[in-house]
């Protein structure tokens, strides 16, 4: 009997481990069955999405407000001391990733359509970026079609890409988290936030 039981501690503590390692996005499942990769992979549709985008200069500053409800685009632009400026346009967005490392992207903004292909990595622990092994995405454009223009990208120094920070990597739910800022010569400033939450059937 004491031999069973310490068995069943063993493959517990064993088991607890093993999954506690799935766990990298601060909003992930503290358990899951599936690998990461098996997560990330699969057909993904932006379904919410929330980023404010502030920007400032000597002459003025300004935010924008972005919404996304699964169909309407709303951006709420305020220029400091003028009223509001609200939008509304139809827009989609689908992302699909496959275990081989591909990924095809596209949208289709106010009836303007866009579309990507490449490929994608798992990005290492960063200490200076403050990112976890496996917490952020590198996406690598090799085609883009936008409107009647098409560019193709090849070559091993093709890495001029997009990092997606993956806030939530669960089953049927992927949360990408935002955050950027720039500031120029003249001290002219721009900070980005947000979220934009994908969703599979």
């Amino acid at each position: 009997m004491k031999k069973t039981i310490f068995k069943i501690t063993i493959v517990l503590f064993i088991s607890v481990i093993a999954f506690s390692g799935c766990k990298k996005g601060e909003d992930d499942p503290g358990i899951s069955f599936r690998s990461r990769t098996a997560r990330f992979a699969g057909e993904w549709t932006l379904t919410s999405m929330d980023k404010t985008t502030i920007q400032t200069s000597s002459y003025y500053s300004s935010t924008t407000h972005e919404t996304y409800n699964g169909s309407t685009l709303t951006n709420v632009f305020t220029v400091e001391g003028l009223s509001p400026q609200t939008t509304t346009r139809s827009y989609v967005e689908t992302f699909n990733t496959e275990k081989d490392g591909t990924y095809k992207f596209t949208k289709v903004d106010d009836g303007d359509t866009y579309a990507e292909a490449g490929n994608w990595m798992w990005l290492d622990e960063n200490d200076n970026m403050d990112i976890e092994n496996k917490e952020a995405v590198l996406l690598t454009a090799t085609k883009i079609i936008e409107g009647d223009d098409s560019d193709t990208y090849s070559g091993k120094s093709n890495l001029d890409g997009n990092v997606m920070l993956l806030k939530r990597l669960a089953n049927k739910e992927m949360v990408v988290l935002i955050e950027y800022s720039s500031t120029d010569s003249d001290g002219n400033t721009k900070t980005i936030n947000g979220t934009y939450t994908y969703t599979q059937d």
